[in-house]
């Protein structure tokens, strides 16, 4: 595939106009969440979604196929690790957090393969506090095996894409959008255009 555009992945709702007018021709531009739509929308802006990209009843598939893999690892993880974890069932019995997070990076890595695949470049536009990166340590231990934290939230979403990607990012420093400041940012949001 020709991959002659570059893709603009909007996290939530930011002030598109400084940059949508640069970027029209030669980028696409794909809507993370809700918020990310309505920015789209408002300044007239077509966009995709990650359904678009991947869509619903192939994750199905796929995600059959992988927890069956997941059962699998999880039944030899916990018979290796009984007896320096002390519990019989301390992978398995924790499945519901290791089945949300490996779904969140089998989701996102197969749409990423779909975004490397099909667009030249990749920028991530969004709030500040959307840029921070995932750093992940897992231990064998029990504070270690805490994988709820790494579930929930659209910022480790988005941190998971950046890790993967690792697209430019569109915001934080040059650009002070004084006309339109989202609640969470105290000192407005900022473009910085690469």
């Amino acid at each position: 595939m020709d991959k002659t555009k570059d893709l603009i992945i909007v996290t939530d709702h930011i002030n598109l106009a400084l940059i949508a007018g640069e970027y029209a021709e030669r980028c696409d531009f794909l809507a993370m969440t809700p918020a990310a739509m309505l920015a789209c929308e408002e300044n007239r802006i077509n966009y995709r979604t990650f359904d678009d990209l991947y869509d619903y009843r192939i994750f199905r598939a796929d995600n059959l196929e992988f927890l069956k893999d997941l059962e699998d690892l999880f039944s030899d993880l916990d018979a290796k690790y009984q007896k320096s974890l002390g519990f019989p069932h301390a992978f398995s019995g924790n499945i519901l957090w290791f089945i949300t997070f490996f779904d969140n990076l089998l989701y996102l890595s197969r749409v990423c393969e779909k975004i490397r695949s099909r667009f030249a470049k990749v920028y991530i536009a969004g709030s500040k506090v959307y840029n921070s990166s995932l750093n992940i340590e897992v231990k064998f231990s029990q504070e270690g095996l805490a994988f709820h934290q790494f579930n929930e939230g659209l910022i480790n979403r988005i941190s998971m894409v950046r890790a993967y990607l690792n697209p430019a990012w569109l915001g934080q420093e040059q650009v002070n959008l004084k006309y339109y400041r989202p609640k969470r940012a105290k000192e407005g949001l900022l473009f910085k255009i690469p």
